[in-house]
């Protein structure tokens, strides 16, 4: 009998429920571990495919037996702490009198960030002081289908 039909079933008792319970957190914690796992590669995976990229210097995607690659290098800006006067003048800049009104949404600033760095465009001047890395990123198709 599968774990949701067990579930279901009346008859079985709580302290039989209790093992499945566990048997589920053990079973969630190990596919949990895989997943950051898997994250991890994929991460350096992605990273070393953009370095052969950028070496190789021709813009275009990687073609492997089963798959095409476009690798894209974000630039992910550490937003300062809210509050400090660097917070202020970004929030200034890009939301003017009205910052009051709207929230920074950091994910389109870096979105923004990377669009002027791919376009070789200067930073504005309440972004250059703040540190910030390169997060390298690659879209995976399959030549072949679903898989």
């Amino acid at each position: 009998m599968g774990i949701r039909k067990r579930m279901q079933d009346t008859t079985i008792s709580p302290e039989e429920l209790a093992d499945e319970l566990l048997e589920l957190k053990r079973v969630h914690d190990m596919l949990d571990d895989l997943r950051k796992e898997c994250n991890k590669l994929t991460n350096t995976a992605a990273a070393i495919v953009n370095f052969h990229w950028v070496k190789r210097g021709d813009g275009e995607p990687i073609r492997g037996e089963i798959s095409i690659v476009t690798p894209r290098i974000v630039t992910e800006v550490v937003p300062p702490k809210p509050g400090t006067p660097e917070y202020e003048a970004i929030v200034n800049q890009f939301a003017g009198s009205l910052h009051e009104v709207f929230d920074l949404s950091w994910r389109k600033l870096r979105d923004q960030v990377t669009v002027l760095n791919e376009k070789g465009e200067p930073l504005p001047k309440s972004l250059q002081s703040l540190p910030s890395k390169d997060l390298y990123k690659a879209t995976c198709r399959s030549k072949i289908g679903e898989f």
